[in-house]
C-alpha cells in the first residue's frame, strides 16, 4: 500500500473558473444583439445620407425604423455612437490618403527613434 494510493488523479478542478458556461453564453448574446442595433443604426444613417430622392412613403418607413433601433437608447448612448462613427471615418480617410510605401516610410521612422533598449551593450575593461 503506497501513501499516494488516496491522491486524486483526475485534473485539478478550480472554483472559480472564469464565469461559468450560461454567463458566457448570456454575454455573447447581449454583445451580438448590441452589436446588431448599432448596425442597423449605422446602415440606417448611411441610407438616409446616400438616397435624398427616395418617396416620402419609404421615407417615413425608414424614419421609423430608425426610430424603433434607437428608442431604447438614451441621449448620451445616441451622441457615443455618432462620435464613435466619426471617429471611424476619420480612421478610414487617413488611412486612405497614405500610401503602402508612406506608411512603411513611418514605421520606419519611428523604429529609428526607439531607445535601442534590447541591444547588447559592449562590456570590456579594455576599451
Amino acid at each position: 500500500m503506497s501513501d499516494y494510493d488516496h491522491v486524486s488523479r483526475s485534473s485539478l478542478k478550480l472554483k472559480h473558473d472564469g464565469l461559468s458556461a450560461s454567463k458566457k453564453n448570456k454575454k455573447k448574446k447581449k454583445k451580438e444583439k448590441l452589436e446588431k442595433k448599432q448596425l442597423e443604426l449605422v446602415e440606417q444613417t448611411l441610407l438616409d445620407n446616400s438616397t435624398t430622392a427616395t418617396t416620402s412613403t419609404s421615407q417615413a418607413h425608414d424614419k421609423s425604423k430608425a426610430t424603433d433601433s434607437t428608442s431604447w437608447m438614451t441621449e448620451a448612448q445616441k451622441k457615443f455612437l455618432a462620435q464613435q462613427e466619426k471617429r471611424q471615418l476619420a480612421r478610414v480617410m487617413e488611412k486612405a490618403t497614405k500610401s503602402h510605401k508612406q506608411r512603411v516610410e513611418e514605421f520606419n521612422n519611428h523604429l529609428e527613434n526607439l531607445s535601442e533598449h534590447y541591444d547588447i551593450p559592449k562590456v570590456s575593461w579594455t576599451k
